[in-house]
């Protein structure tokens, strides 16, 4: 449903049950390995960082591949990030993943920490609350959307963060046609940033600039 606006007092709010409105949240997010087509990806080490880390958090890699030779696309996710400080650890120990349940379905790949030089597989101590979070409900507008809420627990300073999940799915409202934007220039210095896409069919690619990354 793309939205319904109705002008009416505030003090007139209806009682609806919109529970039907949407598709039914997935009780889980399970965990799967990494699809077939994923490339290993070397993330710089903390040492090796030249830029500057933000709200405490040094942001090594973000890595996204794409597989669209299949019916659906299939999307991977990568992200590695150090804990600097106490606030640091707090920005990597809560992050979410939009999604809609309708048409999408994701699962996690590996959640790892690597700790005084260890790496330790932290799958047990992440905590998943799935939830719908309606931004424009006050007017009586609903997109279906869902939100996973993450939690990883026992990050302390120092720890780096390596966690991967995997997307599928296409929203069926775009028929055959099929289109997808990244951005290149985060708000946040990353040190590295990778980006493939792999196809089976010829696609157009097209590039854009804001007025403050070329």
């Amino acid at each position: 449903m793309a939205g319904i606006l109705l002008a009416m007092p505030a003090s007139a709010q209806p009682d609806w049950d919109l529970s039907g409105m949407a598709a039914p949240l997935p009780e889980r997010i399970d965990f799967e390995p990494a699809p077939d087509f994923v490339q290993p990806v070397t993330a710089p080490t903390p040492e090796d960082a030249e830029f500057e880390a933000y709200s405490g958090v040094q942001y090594l890699l973000v890595d996204d591949q794409q597989d669209m030779r299949g019916e659906e696309p299939v999307l991977y996710y990568r992200m590695v990030m150090e804990a600097l400080n106490v606030s640091g650890v707090e920005v990597m120990a809560n992050f979410d993943i939009g999604f809609d349940p309708a048409w999408e379905t994701i699962a996690f790949n590996h959640v790892r920490v690597i700790r005084d030089g260890e790496v330790l597989d932290r799958q047990d101590a992440i905590q998943i609350d799935i939830v719908r979070q309606e931004s424009d409900a006050d007017r009586l507008m609903f997109n279906g959307r869902a939100t996973a809420l993450i939690r990883i627990n026992d990050l302390r300073v120092g720890d780096v963060l390596d966690y991967a999940y995997t997307r599928r799915g296409k929203n069926p409202a775009y028929g055959e046609e099929y289109f997808r934007v990244y951005g290149l220039a985060w708000t946040v210095p990353v040190e590295r940033r990778n980006l493939r896409s792999v196809w089976s069919r010829p696609c157009a690619l097209s590039r854009t600039k804001s007025a403050i990354w070329p």
